[in-house]
């Protein structure tokens, strides 16, 4: 499989194992990703905007537009045959995006506009947009190609500079400050773990089981690289970072 011109082996997990970034990406993100004529450079800027400007994510706006409709969580879910969990999931964002027949059926049961609709699946694919350039980030740091690994997580963050979305940008950092202690840049990936910690504090959505101790080792190797109060000046100073604020610290050139 081609990702952005990038090789991918694709691959069934092992039973009971979490499928990795070199395994599938979501349909949204293969949407976002692989096809041009779904979602060009162009059009996920200009998806960006048009959802941007109303300061919404795609967990935002299923909030509004089921509240619009007067339903419940619990009342959509009976309507969309999914369960409520689902529906609470893609709202608080611990689901980053949804299936291809949730969506289908979400839409269908809260009966939108055709703009609406097209404004529900921009959403989705903007933030599909970001979630594949992590996962591409992802996969160059396994290879060892730090580099590129950055690159691409600076795209995603980039792209998540439009939402705010702790959860969504908590997962990219993770895995560039992993990228960043893995080329000795402690200092900068000390920081960047703090605050991937507090964004996921903010908003109760912890670090899956699968991808902890992965993480518990680039905090421990910042820790060990450095002496403990520069360590615990990083960490304090990461820990107070919004999320926008993660992001322009990410994105600048101390961490490039």
């Amino acid at each position: 499989m081609i990702l952005n011109g990038e090789y991918i082996r694709s691959s069934l997990p092992p039973p009971g194992k979490r499928p990795t970034c070199s395994l599938q990406l979501s349909w949204l993100a293969r949407c976002a990703i692989l096809s041009k004529k779904h979602l060009s450079p162009h059009a996920a800027q200009r998806a960006l905007r048009e959802v941007s400007s109303e300061q919404t994510s795609f967990g935002t706006l299923l909030r509004r537009y089921r509240t619009a409709a007067g339903f419940t969580q619990e009342a959509l879910a009976a309507r969309a045959q999914i369960s409520a969990r689902t529906i609470a999931d893609l709202e608080r964002g611990i689901n980053r995006t949804p299936r291809h027949d949730t969506f289908e059926l979400l839409m269908s049961a809260l009966d939108l506009t055709a703009q609406q609709r097209a404004l529900f699946l921009e959403a989705a694919l903007a933030v599909a947009r970001a979630m594949g350039m992590t996962m591409l980030g992802h996969l160059a740091r396994q290879q060892q190609n730090y580099a590129l690994a950055k690159a691409r997580y600076r795209e995603g963050l980039t792209l998540l500079r439009a939402f705010d979305s702790p959860t969504y940008t908590a997962w990219c950092l993770e895995g560039y400050a992993a990228a960043l202690c893995a080329e000795e840049y402690y200092v900068q990936a000390a920081r960047l773990c703090a605050a991937a910690v507090t964004l996921r504090e903010q908003v109760q959505t912890p670090l899956p089981p699968a991808e902890r101790e992965a993480f518990e080792q680039v905090v421990a190797g910042a820790k060990t690289a450095l002496d403990e109060p520069a360590f615990e000046e990083e960490w304090t100073r990461g820990a107070k970072l919004t999320n926008n604020q993660a992001i322009d610290y990410a994105l600048s050139d101390v961490c490039a």
